[in-house]
């Protein structure tokens, strides 16, 4: 199936595609804090509308996560699975329009604050 923005993929496919990827303990998803439930929740709704692309998401999320491991070799303590997929996802928001750098910092400031 074609996943290009704009032609929004099944729901059921989406929900496949990243509940292969996600970090579980028995078989239950893994949330360290909320904002991370948070940060999933965001993603899947906008990858099901088809504002970004599933496969885009996924890829940079990958490509994040090796960098950091060839850098940090032995650090595997550090390692924060949604760190990565909120950075691959503002990235993508930005690049796309769908969100601007003056709104991503206000936005930051406020949860900063709770």
């Amino acid at each position: 199936m074609n996943e290009e923005v704009g032609n929004a993929p099944s729901e059921l496919t989406v929900r496949a595609r990243i509940a292969a990827m996600l970090p579980r303990k028995s078989g239950e998803l893994v949330f360290e804090a909320p904002w991370e439930r948070e940060v999933f929740g965001m993603a899947i709704a906008l990858c099901e509308k088809g504002v970004i692309s599933f496969d885009e998401l996924r890829w940079r999320v990958v490509a994040a996560i090796s960098a950091w491991e060839r850098a940090n070799r032995g650090q595997e303590d550090k390692f924060r699975f949604y760190a990565f997929w909120l950075d691959s996802l503002e990235r993508l928001l930005l690049e796309r329009g769908v969100l601007k750098d003056s709104e991503l910092k206000v936005g930051r400031r406020e949860n900063q604050s709770d």
